[in-house]
């Protein structure tokens, strides 16, 4: 089976896996009263809970989970991926060429490795390409520049949310009438649910879009929360997903009434210091102004008017998206991000527990329309161009001509791999565009090079045990070694039965010594084994399990989501 028809057996397992979420998350795993915080209303249908994972087959599974697909690389790189990035730079640069104007950053961060960090033309254009004061020549942005990342901003106010939900002082369902008491937005439904914080930070409360404010937004809650009321709820909270400006302005302020901190001292003290990212922030001073590229309003590409530094200053929107930052930091952020499978502290603000939820589903799609899914701030994608549907966490931050900047971070969960674009111009889409050529290249060679490692031992000890023949009521299932092309040319130990003509291969070694997972062959060749593996899709409990006699040969083997036994006949 060829790669893109490999692929595209993913998108069905990914709407299987967010819809089954969608409905298995009734049931909690940790409740806010385990975690000793004030009781509230009854949780979300939607979301997803917090605490111990459960088994890979518990229906309630629903955070992206590990074993992940990512290895520490040699140094140097191995060949392919040193030709891949090389691609990748060459594309990054012929679309900047094409469509760019100012200047542009690239990174590409794999499993805290920051594999490529690239600057593209220049961080103030010069006086005959566009009215500036700063004298030429300018050099392109590097890692320690300062670019304004707009909506960026929502995902360290999840941060936030997530941090005080672990201690203990909100829960995701907290309504935010509680926390803002003099919030009212007319409802046109009648509904009786209230607005919870999940809801805001998954784009699901109803809330308008987009609210104007001058510039600074400097307002008093009293005030915004009455022009707030102006504008009804577009659809009864929890029912839809519609992407919200208001929603995150509103989460920032309801999250600063439970601490001492304003919102975004918060953030820099609990979030921003632990990882190192002293480079990025709300407060425009002239420090920062003086590190940060020039942006520019593009509407007229022929025409690029610089905005000045800091503008607009979203003051109470702030939350929504006001921050600043570099790529380094940023490379940090997502360094941050590949550690989902840690304990909080050490530097590490919140423990991987809590990371794989922020990388979790909250809200499907299923009219496909816009994005696949909504999480807390993500957004959902799959159908980046060469990689079929391969599922993505992504970040937009471009908010506008008025801001000058835009902003990209995609995220692939499993194989710990983001890449980062920030531009110096808006409004634009090459952003997107640089972001999909970059994953187009340099993704299928770290797929490859993780099942080339992963598969170079994969066969148990004392399989030779297993092998054999064995009969259930109507079935015959035949364990054999085999070389299969599609995993290196190694042996795998295959399994294969006469019912619909579906064999399994062995991608792992033992779990409990008598249990194995498999990935499902197609005829032409595996089927998104490592997505099946991951957790994704209707197929994640693709187990094999032996029963064993006193001298460790196997008597007895269950199938894959089947409770019949099939026992040996020969040897």
């Amino acid at each position: 089976m060829s790669r893109t028809l490999a692929l595209s057996t993913a998108l069905l397992l990914l709407s299987a896996h967010l819809i089954l979420c969608a409905e298995a998350l009734r049931v909690p795993i940790v409740t806010d009263q385990q975690r000793a915080v004030p009781p509230t209303k009854p949780s979300s249908q939607r979301g997803t809970t917090h605490g111990n994972a459960p088994p890979l087959g518990d229906p309630s599974y629903c955070t992206f989970p590990t074993p992940t697909y990512s290895l520490q690389l040699p140094n140097p790189l191995p060949v392919a991926l040193q030709e891949a990035l090389q691609r990748a730079d060459q594309r990054a640069a012929a679309l900047f060429a094409q469509n760019g104007t100012a200047g542009m950053h690239v990174s590409v961060v794999y499993n805290q490795q920051v594999l490529f960090s690239r600057g593209y033309g220049q961080v103030h254009m010069d006086s005959s390409s566009a009215a500036s004061s700063v004298a030429p020549p300018s050099p392109p942005p590097d890692a320690d520049t300062i670019f304004r990342v707009g909506s960026l901003t929502k995902l360290f106010t999840v941060l936030m949310l997530l941090h005080l939900r672990d201690h203990h002082r909100v829960s995701l369902e907290t309504e935010l009438k509680s926390l803002l008491p003099n919030y009212h937005t007319p409802n046109p439904w009648q509904t009786d649910r209230g607005i919870t914080l999940r809801m805001l930070a998954s784009h699901t409360s109803g809330m308008t879009r987009m609210i104007q404010c001058d510039s600074p937004c400097n307002y008093t809650d009293s005030q915004m929360l009455e022009y707030i009321a102006t504008f009804p709820l577009l659809f009864p909270p929890d029912t839809y997903a519609h992407y919200s400006d208001a929603a995150f302005a509103l989460l920032a302020r309801a999250l600063q009434s439970v601490t001492p901190l304003s919102m975004e001292d918060y953030i820099r003290e609990n979030i921003l210091t632990p990882l190192g990212m002293n480079s990025t922030g709300f407060d425009f001073t002239e420090a920062v102004k003086a590190r940060m590229a020039t942006g520019y309003n593009v509407e007229d590409p022929n025409n690029p008017i610089p905005v000045v530094k800091g503008e607009p200053n979203l003051g109470w929107m702030s939350g929504s998206a006001q921050m600043y930052s570099s790529p380094a930091d940023l490379q940090k952020l997502v360094s941050f991000f590949c550690r989902y499978d840690r304990a909080a502290g050490y530097g590490q603000p919140l423990d991987g527990v809590t990371l794989r939820e922020f990388f979790s589903p909250q809200f499907v799609n299923t009219d496909a329309s816009n994005f696949d899914g909504y999480g807390l701030a993500w957004e959902f994608l799959t159908g980046v161009p060469g990689l079929g549907s391969l599922p993505f966490l992504s970040k937009n931050g471009g908010d506008g001509a008025e801001f000058g900047f835009d902003a990209q971070l995609q995220w692939a969960v499993r194989q710990k791999l983001g890449v980062i674009v920030l531009l110096s111009e808006a409004p634009s889409t090459l952003e997107l565009d640089v972001t999909n050529a970059v994953l187009s290249e340099v993704f299928p060679v770290i797929d490859d090079l993780y099942f080339a490692h992963a598969l170079q031992n994969s066969l148990p000890d004392q399989y030779t045990n297993l092998l054999g023949t064995f009969q259930g009521a109507d079935i015959t299932v035949d364990v054999t070694v085999e070389v299969m092309p599609y995993y290196n040319n190694t042996e795998q130990l295959k399994i294969s039965y006469n019912h619909g003509e579906v064999e399994y291969a062995l991608l792992t070694s033992a779990i409990n010594g008598d249990t194995f997972r498999f990935c499902r062959l197609a005829p032409l060749g595996p089927i998104s084994c490592e997505r099946m593996e991951g957790g994704v899709g209707s197929d994640v409990n693709e187990y094999v399990r032996f029963t064993l006699d006193d001298n460790e040969l196997a008597v007895s083997l269950r199938l894959p989501n089947s409770n019949l036994i099939y026992n040996r006949v020969k040897q």
